[in-house]
């Protein structure tokens, strides 16, 4: 998009730690900022858009695997994904997704 500049500053480790995005026809900003654990791995992300704040939490177990994505906006839960492994293979057993605000629970199995 020509009418769109997007500007990101770098941690050490090379990673983006965040994102401006500027649109110079409607003048909307959004930034995003990023962070990371020890292992590099995504744990946070946060855009702010205007008013509105949406984060994003991921947390990992201790073999690195997805355990669970959480979704918020301007610091309410709205949704959450929970990832079930089997414990002897570590194999993908399990998806639970539940949204807060209807309180309807999907859950999908392989």
């Amino acid at each position: 998009n020509p009418y769109k500049n997007i500007r990101r500053t770098y941690d050490e480790l090379n990673k983006v730690s965040r994102e401006e995005s500027i649109d110079y026809l409607s003048q909307d900003t959004i930034t995003t900022w990023y962070t990371y654990d020890a292992n590099s791995n995504l744990t946070h992300k946060k855009t702010m858009a205007g008013a509105t704040l949406e984060e994003i939490v991921i947390s990992y177990q201790s073999n690195q695997e997805v355990e669970a994505i959480r979704f918020y906006t301007n610091g309410e839960l709205r949704n959450e994904i929970q990832i079930i492994y089997q414990a002897e293979t570590q194999t993908l057993s399990s998806v639970i997704s539940l949204d807060h605000r209807s309180k309807l629970m999907e859950i999908i199995r392989f």
